[in-house]
């Protein structure tokens, strides 16, 4: 879709898929930002590209914010449901309305909430990944060893910890947010709403942050939002999605052309 309205793409496999070297486990977030930006000064080196931005899904928009910050030859930020709260928030966000769209009672997940918000109180609050943490996650869940392999994993560990506030103030290129009213993994209105406060926090007024009724987390229409509904939906991404995203590199092109004129 992007082709065909005059918009080049690089997408790549990520490490230890399909024809990409490396592993897929042990990586952070952080770890994965360096191979997006290898890309990005790939596309640099290539005349014939004449701007250059990130667009990441889920993971891919903190990704975005993370490479975008650091390296200025990113020209825009397409955030097509990333994080714009910390992990811990977004994955206690993300369980409570999963839950609840599954028709758990309310008690039931205080009770769920409560316990996890304890377990990510203690690794927000730690300084190491370490057995020292390791025992302690051990004991508060009574012995679970399968949990604190789960919370512990480098990935997992990195993901609660991580806040993408700081990143995205860094950033002074166009940003676009997209969100789906149905996402029950990364709600859309308070990470939508923090995504545009950290941006003018940082002064950037070049911000349009957009919340799609009826769509899921992968941007499918729905009818639960539900991420056991994905594997269902025939449709793999919605057209309104795509034509965000085409009005948006669209116009920053126009004025891009404009500006060196």
């Amino acid at each position: 879709y992007l082709a065909k309205n005059g918009i080049a793409s690089l997408r790549y496999d990520d490490r230890g898929v399909g024809s990409s070297e490396g592993s897929t486990s042990g990586n952070t977030t952080e770890d994965l930002s360096w191979d997006a930006q290898a890309a990005l000064q790939y596309l640099e080196a290539r005349p014939e590209i004449s701007s250059i931005g990130l667009a990441g899904h889920s993971e891919g928009g903190a990704i975005a914010f993370i490479v975008a910050a650091r390296d200025s030859s990113c020209d825009f930020v397409i955030s097509l449901a990333g994080p714009g709260l910390r992990g811990d928030k977004v994955l206690l966000a993300q369980q409570k309305a999963i839950l609840s769209r599954s028709g758990m009672a309310s008690a039931q997940i205080e009770q769920v909430e409560a316990a996890n918000r304890m377990l990510f109180d203690i690794i927000i609050s730690s300084q190491s990944n370490d057995n020292q943490l390791r025992e302690q996650i051990i004991q508060m869940t009574g012995g679970q060893e399968e949990v604190a392999n789960q919370l512990l994993d480098p990935w997992m560990y990195h993901f609660i910890k991580y806040d993408p506030a700081a990143d995205i103030a860094k950033i002074k290129v166009p940003i676009l947010a997209l969100n789906g009213s149905k996402d029950l993994q990364v709600i859309a209105q308070p990470n939508l709403e923090s995504i545009l406060k950290y941006s003018k926090e940082g002064g950037n007024n070049n911000v349009s942050t957009i919340q799609l009724e009826g769509l899921n987390h992968l941007f499918q229409h729905c009818d639960t939002g539900l991420p056991t509904e994905y594997s269902k939906i025939e449709e793999t991404i919605s057209p309104e999605v795509l034509d965000e995203m085409v009005r948006f590199i669209s116009t920053f092109a126009a004025a891009n052309e404009t500006e060196e004129q």
